[in-house]
């Protein structure tokens, strides 16, 4: 059963879970593995990276996190506090400003996803994905779902407790959201960049560690064709934060960007 939570905003043939969100609070606490992580081939990251955004450094991030409070009203499905995710992510510039664009994520909680999607266009795919975290060690690995096609494997152990400093400035997470058109050859209905928004970061834990990374077979062919040439960083983030919106910094559709 889909929540109704507004007269206004009523259900028809195509369902909305998340409908407006005026006084939504979404808050979270999960353990975050931040992997930063040196390529060979930098020009295929570059590649895929949209335009605005610019790619002019080396690393891209793999991000294991597992959610293990959460709080919110995204769906009625959605209110179980504990999710498991891998992202691939991009250090990118915008009007000189630091991001970190998401390129492609894996969950295996399938309201999670179409919450993202819908609200602020994580680019987020159902995988079975399983996080083992024994004491501060952690064990990731991510495969499509149902289907036993690994993607990759993760592994972190601690070495050392960290510092804000160790992890440099924060970046804000951009998305792409796109939908794109029923008709065929035309442009899409949906195109814009959206920034994520976040307050009352609370950071319980901080841990500086050793970090592995294998790619498998089935992992995107534009991380496994750019390469991993080194491990740079690894960290642990026991983090805590609420997500207060998403405000759109570009979009394609608009002709006076």
């Amino acid at each position: 059963m889909l929540l109704n939570f507004d007269q206004n905003h009523p259900l028809f043939s195509m369902p909305v879970h998340n409908p407006p969100w005026a006084d939504m609070n979404l808050s979270c606490r999960f353990d975050l593995v931040k992997y930063e992580i040196e390529v060979n081939h930098t020009q295929i990251i570059k590649n895929i990276v949209p335009f605005p955004l610019e790619y002019t450094g080396s690393t891209i991030y793999i991000c294991l996190n597992k959610v293990k409070e959460f709080q919110g009203n995204f769906s009625e499905y959605s209110k179980k506090g504990d999710w498991s995710e891998i992202l691939f992510q991009i250090p990118v510039i915008y009007q000189k400003e630091l991001y970190t664009y998401n390129c492609e994520g894996f969950v295996n909680h399938p309201m999670i996803l179409i919450a993202n999607r819908e609200l602020f266009g994580y680019p987020k795919i159902l995988a079975d994905v399983d996080i083992i975290k024994t004491n501060e060690d952690f064990n990731g690995t991510a495969s499509y779902y149902g289907q036993n096609q690994k993607i990759c494997s993760l592994s972190f152990k601690p070495l050392r407790k960290g510092s804000l400093e160790d992890v440099g400035k924060n970046r804000t997470l951009i998305n792409l959201k796109f939908i794109p058109s029923c008709i065929k050859n035309h442009e899409p209905d949906v195109k814009k960049l959206v920034a994520m928004k976040y307050s009352k970061t609370l950071i319980h834990n901080l841990i500086i560690g050793k970090g592995t990374v294998d790619l498998h077979e089935h992992c995107p062919k534009y991380i496994i064709d750019a390469g991993i040439k080194a491990v740079k960083k690894s960290v642990y983030i026991d983090l805590e934060l609420i997500v207060d919106q998403g405000t759109v910094i570009y979009d394609y559709l608009q002709k006076d960007n």
